[in-house]
């Protein structure tokens, strides 16, 4: 046997753990490239909706403090807040280099973004000045038509460091342009700094990016699949049709390809020779009522002619060429029943006329009552419906005839819009454990073998066949008062 060689990411194995290493690598880099974007390689302006609005609600309480304050004052009211809110704060001015109000140096890196950031009339004040007022820029801020400038966020050896460029009046109204800071030692600042919603909003923006990364591969694994789906749902309505599809190869080397191969290759082997065998004893099946016509015509011949033991002799040959005659006639049934390509043409079947001479066939043989309403009609194919009916019954009468009645009713369930079609006798029924084969061909029980020998195990097996040909369905049970019943169930039709 010739041994296959795997190469990397061939198999689908290797290929759903290198996309799935690829996804985490690639989120992962993302993640990674965001971090150091944010804490090593921005510019220190980042847009104000990445941050949590407590850090600028902060900002503005300390703004409305300076507001009412002289100059002086200023370096003590913001020292006030480091110690409760777990930040370090600082201020300075941006129109006169040098200028601190609070004792610690900034960075370079902060005071220069700073400068950076666009002078316009911005302020957390409440009440800010009249040339604020009159300005363009606060007007269309104020009315939200322009978006506040950028924030300041940098880290540095000493920490983190978030901060707002903006004008703040003194109790004079004059107007000075100032650094507000808030300096720690952690990313998030005490959970100040940043917008949970935000960070929500990241988290589903990646989520979103893995499922598109993952669609190409699904698409990917599943389209050789839905292939294989459709020719095995095509193989399973019939052997014909699976023969007819054309050979696609889904020129792939993994398992799914090779799967896909040597399904279509296993199911065309299997469909050649299960229509080839299906042929032949269809074949045989004709073959013989020849012959057996022929046999019979001769020994009723004989049979009139011969006397005493030579005519009971003959008698039982012509018994045996019957039950030979119905096992023909039993196949022939069967393999109609199965040749039929799904589906066969349903309409409308009107039960009652349908099955109206059913109880003339075995009148001398068993008591048969038919209680079928005339307005039931059911969606089904008129020559499986009678197939099936005729072989539940002919089972019924010959196994249970003799110990009392055969029904046939009809009984419609309107919730679920189905008519189920019932045959019940009253005989001994079958054992439980051999309900489950009953419809498997040329199957009988012990006991029915016993007792009637003869049988060719096809009755129920054609009732089946039969029956899914039209969709329908078929139970078999034991009736709790005695009996055994064989349930069809098919879909209500409609009167035309």
């Amino acid at each position: 046997m010739k041994r296959r060689m795997f190469f990397p990411f061939t198999s689908l194995y290797s290929r759903l753990l290198g996309w799935m290493l690829l996804n985490m690598f690639v989120i992962g880099g993302l993640g990674a490239a965001f971090f150091a974007y944010m804490t090593f390689g921005n510019n220190g302006l980042m847009p104000t909706y990445l941050f949590s609005s407590d850090i600028e609600n902060l900002f503005r309480v300390i703004s409305t403090n300076l507001q009412y304050h002289h100059t002086y004052e200023w370096g003590y009211i913001v020292e006030n807040y480091n110690e409760s809110e777990g930040l370090r704060f600082h201020l300075i001015s941006l129109d006169e280099k040098g200028l601190y109000y609070t004792g610690d140096l900034l960075p370079d890196r902060v005071v220069e973004a700073a400068y950076r950031v666009p002078r316009i009339p911005f302020t957390l004040c409440p009440d800010p000045p009249q040339v604020f007022r009159e300005s363009v820029e606060y007007q269309m801020a104020d009315s939200g038509l322009a978006s506040a400038p950028p924030a300041i966020f940098i880290r540095t050896e000493d920490g983190y460091w978030y901060g707002r460029a903006l004008f703040v009046p003194d109790v004079e109204s004059k107007a000075h342009y100032l650094l507000l800071t808030a300096q720690s030692g952690n990313f998030s600042g005490n959970g100040l700094f940043f917008n949970i919603r935000g960070a929500v909003l990241i988290l589903a923006g990646i989520v979103v990016f893995s499922c598109i990364w993952w669609l190409p591969f699904i698409w990917h694994i599943t389209k050789p699949l839905l292939r294989m789906v459709s020719f095995a749902e095509a193989a399973a309505n019939g052997p014909e049709l699976a023969g007819s599809l054309p050979e696609k190869d889904v020129g792939r080397r993994d398992e799914i390809g090779r799967l896909s191969r040597a399904l279509m290759s296993m199911t065309r082997k299997l469909s050649r020779k299960m229509a080839g065998q299906s042929r032949f004893i269809q074949h045989i099946a004709h073959e013989l009522n020849s012959p057996i016509g022929r046999c019979k015509l001769g020994l009723a011949v004989l049979d009139d002619r011969l006397q005493g033991d030579e005519r009971r002799r003959v008698r039982r040959i012509m018994q045996e060429l019957d039950s030979l005659c119905l096992l023909t006639e039993d196949v022939l049934d069967f393999l109609r029943a199965q040749s039929s390509p799904q589906p066969v043409e349903c309409g409308n079947v009107a039960l009652a006329p349908l099955l109206a001479d059913l109880t003339t066939r075995w009148m001398d043989t068993a008591e048969i009552y038919v209680s079928i309403p005339a307005d039931a009609v059911v969606w089904g194919d008129k020559n499986c419906i009678r197939r099936a009916v005729l072989n539940a019954l002919r089972n019924a009468v010959v196994y249970a005839g003799k110990k009392g009645p055969v029904l046939i009713r009809a009984e419609k369930d309107e919730a679920r819009g189905t008519t189920t079609l019932i045959v019940r006798d009253y005989g001994d029924g079958v054992p439980e454990k051999e309900l489950d084969l009953l419809m498997e061909p040329f199957f009988r029980g012990e006991k029915a073998k016993l007792d009637h020998p003869g049988g060719s195990g096809l009755g129920l097996a054609i009732v089946r066949s039969s029956l899914e040909q039209c969709g329908a369905q078929v139970r078999c049970r034991n009736e709790e008062s005695g009996g055994f019943s064989v349930s069809m169930v098919f879909q209500t039709g409609w009167r035309e």
